[in-house]
């Protein structure tokens, strides 16, 4: 039975030519993206995957609270893991890692590596293969150094590396002990190598003895920092397959928590997160390596369907507008005894048939585009192989089988309900609701879609260029920031400042837009008024000039201002029209009351962005509080070579610290990335619009050419009567005049509404930006319009005698 059903579809699919290319054109297109989107979400699934006992491994993480808000991190402090190995008896293993950049001597040349300080334990929790040395020993020794397979090649070439020695500056010479095998390890945990964790305690004890050398003996301070001082320490813990979580986190969370009772502004506490759902997981703060939201893997998956819903529109539009030409097949049928059930499955294994046609095509467009995909960072072919697995091929098929059921379904409901009297005498009409036709329901919704793709690319191609040109407020060529990680930044400063290439050294407590201590601060006018939620930087006196702002007027700080009576403040121009300030010159001397603290403002400097350059910008207080101050801004001069400059600043910082790796940005690099992943999403989109309107435009063409064909003698009447062309263009082209203004209507009411509701959260962004919407929605149309009119004017140049006499 299901041979007979093979074979009148593989005799339609022939017959039907035409229209069966354009549902696989279509359909392989859309495929593609559902390819390209499981092959993705394959990987990512798959990270960490590779470990034997990652049901069992957990990361701590660590939450705290003020009054501004809460948020969590992926660090956590080291001797909350050691305690728990210790009094804990589910905790059976525990791996404690360091965060740490190198740059590796190869034979006088220059390599950037990354690395992690790992504890002995490594390879007991994750199970990376090693092509030489020895798991259990490989990171027992002080000075001793796992390497990849890839980095070995690099440096050794094809020399055994085992006992080797390797050199990475300020860090010294470190005896390679193991190889990792050459595998693409699917893992969020990224790294070069790996120094034993012993190496590092070794360093910080060294700093400890250098503290009491000098007087300072006060061994509960040090130890007191470990737990505070956990921005690169990263914990994770094997535990007993029977091992009640909410207990072992309420232990957590009471017999540890007095290590912070004395910040009594911040709550700390601590959670647990699964190895196996950190990648794809959720958003939090300071990663040890990739990981990827999982939100925007249900956004892709979203996509991914819409796209192969408005292919599957194409499907049954076509096959709706078959329906009279196969209505005496489906009649006989249904004369000769056919149920309802046997015309459903011959309609949906003919869609199956070109959906797996389709596949074919697709896997062939998906291995052009993921090349070009993974080509447009070296990063992205790091993180991803996009290449088939088993799991993915099975989704593959599935997904390919779900492409046939919706394509084929609505045709075949339809199809299996009329009356078979109605379809042998031709009186069948593909109607829905109140007489409505539901092919041009279908199609104006494709529209609709392909519209909205076009326009939202359109949108955010002048978005990003619109945050490419805006104006900071502030400059960030030539600039360095540095992570203080505690230190006095005094110390600091004056032991990086000796450096030529350094013009000028500011800190504060963080950078705007780039990072930072997004603070607030409680500021009233006066005593009576009420009191405001304003963002709060605490900067030195040289961070004004040195982020080139705008002191607009009044003074800039000076030292005397940290120790003065009454506080000194610096505030912008929003701060100035939010507490009614008739001008900025008025407000320079007034005092308004910061933290319950009287402050005078001093300045007035220019207005600029804090956050992102989409949202509004807000009022800002800068205060000069040398306790606060967290990061260390360098200015150098211009045409430094930024990788040497960076070697003498970390030579620099290692003198005064080893125990904390050195920890930097440059902020215009840190500018292009942020630049780069905008890039990346409108990349994204624009694949998308190109895709739908692809689609949209070879079903409006499959449908013409059926609707013309279909009219080929009325077509070939009209002309002997005299019709003239642009007459009988209107005619043929009415319909699809209207379905199109009709989505393009309905379109720019939803574009509308949503970029109401993206100002509320933006106010920055463009909005309903009338120009870019007019330009999207053109170039939908006039595609459509020329798809149209292709296959009229091939109707309108048909032979009229011979039209007649085929007839």
């Amino acid at each position: 039975m299901f041979a007979n059903y093979f074979k009148v579809a593989l005799r339609n699919l022939v017959k039907y030519r035409f229209s069966s290319l354009i549902n696989v054109l279509g359909l392989s297109l859309s495929m593609s993206v559902g390819l390209i989107v499981i092959l993705l979400l394959s990987d990512l699934y798959r990270y960490d995957e590779f470990n034997v006992k990652k049901d069992s491994i957990y990361r701590i993480t660590t939450n705290f609270e003020t009054i501004f808000g809460s948020s969590e991190m992926a660090c956590s402090p080291v001797p909350l893991a050691e305690s728990l190995l210790d009094d804990y008896p589910q905790v059976l293993k525990m791996v404690k890692f360091e965060k740490l950049g190198g740059v590796i001597d190869v034979n006088g040349k220059k390599l950037n590596a990354d690395g992690l300080y790992a504890s002995k334990d490594f390879f007991e929790l994750f199970s990376y293969d090693l092509s030489d040395g020895i798991k259990t020993t490989a990171l027992e020794e002080a000075y001793s150094v796992v390497i990849t397979a890839k980095l070995a090649k690099k440096v050794f070439g094809n020399d055994n590396p085992i006992h080797k020695i390797l050199k990475i500056e300020n860090l010294g010479n470190f005896k390679v002990t193991a190889v990792i095998r050459e595998e693409k390890y699917l893992s969020h945990l990224q790294f070069d190598f790996l120094l034993s964790y012993k190496t590092f305690e070794i360093l910080s004890r060294t700093q400890k003895d250098e503290t009491v050398a000098n007087g300072n003996n006060n061994m509960q301070h040090y130890s007191q920092a470990r737990w505070e001082s956990f921005n690169t320490s990263y914990s994770y813990l094997l535990l007993d397959e029977r091992t009640d979580l909410p207990k072992l986190l309420h232990y957590m969370n009471t017999a540890y928590s007095g290590h912070y009772a004395h910040m009594k502004k911040i709550h700390f506490s601590f959670g647990l997160q699964a190895l196996i759902k950190i990648c794809p997981g959720p958003v939090i703060a300071n990663q040890i390596g990739f990981s990827f939201p999982v939100k925007m893997a249900v956004l892709f998956i979203v996509i991914s369907i819409v796209i192969l819903v408005l292919a599957s529109f194409n499907y049954t539009n076509l096959t709706l507008a078959r329906s009279l030409t196969r209505a005496k097949e489906v009649g006989i049928r249904k004369v000769l005894g056919a149920n309802k059930g046997s015309i459903i499955i011959q309609y949906v294994i003919e869609a199956v048939i070109i959906s797996f046609i389709a596949l074919l095509l697709a896997v062939c467009l998906a291995n052009i585009v993921i090349p070009q995909l993974l080509g447009i960072d070296p990063m992205l072919a790091e993180l991803f192989g996009l290449t088939f697995s088993y799991s993915s091929v099975v989704i593959s098929i599935a997904f390919t089988l779900l492409a046939g059921l919706i394509s084929g379904l609505i045709p075949s409901l339809y199809m299996s309900n009329v009356k078979a009297v109605k379809v042998l005498k031709g009186l069948i009409r593909v109607k829905l609701i109140g007489g409505m036709n539901l092919r041009k329901i279908l199609i104006g919704l494709q529209f609709l879609f392909t519209i909205l793709f076009v326009i939202i690319a359109v949108l955010l191609a002048r978005q990003i260029t619109d945050i490419k040109s805006t104006d900071l407020g502030f400059d960030t060529e030539n600039r360095m920031l540095v992570n203080l990680q505690g230190l006095d930044y005094n110390v600091v400063t004056n032991a990086l400042k000796g450096n030529p290439n350094v013009v000028n050294v500011s800190a504060s407590s963080g950078v705007p837009v780039l990072g930072g201590n997004w603070v607030k601060s409680k500021v009233k006018k006066n005593a009576t008024e009420g009191e405001e939620l304003i963002y709060r930087y605490s900067v030195t006196p040289d961070f004004i000039p040195n982020m080139k702002m705008n002191l607009l007027h009044g003074r800039n700080f000076d030292l005397s201002d940290a120790d003065g009576s009454t506080r000194k403040i610096i505030v912008n121009q929003s701060f100035v029209h939010f507490f009614g300030f008739p001008s900025s010159t008025d407000a320079i001397g007034e005092k308004v009351i910061v933290n319950g603290v009287e402050s005078q403002i001093i300045g007035i400097v220019q207005d600029f962005f804090i956050r992102t350059t989409l949202e509004k910008i807000e009022p800002i207080v800068l205060l000069f509080d040398p306790d606060q101050m967290a990061h260390l801004l360098i200015k150098y001069h211009p045409g430094v070579n930024k990788k040497a400059f960076a070697g003498e600043m970390e030579k620099a910082w290692g003198k005064l610290d080893q125990s904390r790796s050195f920890s930097f940005q440059y902020l215009d690099e840190s500018s292009d990335f942020n630049n780069r992943m905008y890039n990346y999403i409108l990349s994204v989109v624009a694949y998308i619009a190109l895709l739908a309107i692809s689609i949209a435009c070879f079903g409006l063409m499959g449908m013409m050419a059926f609707n013309t064909q279909s009219r080929i003698k009325e077509i070939g009447i009209r002309k002997v009567f005299g019709i003239n062309r642009m007459r009988l263009l209107v005619l043929l082209a009415k319909d699809y005049f209207i379905i199109i203004s009709l989505s393009s209507l309905v379109s720019l009411i939803i574009i509308w509404f949503v970029s109401q509701e993206v100002l509320k959260y933006l106010p920055n962004s463009i909005g309903f930006d009338l120009l870019s919407i007019i330009l999207g929605l053109s170039l939908t149309v006039l595609i459509a319009f020329l798809s149209i009119f292709s296959q009229i004017f091939i109707a309108e140049k048909s032979n009229t005698l011979k039209a007649l006499q085929n007839q």
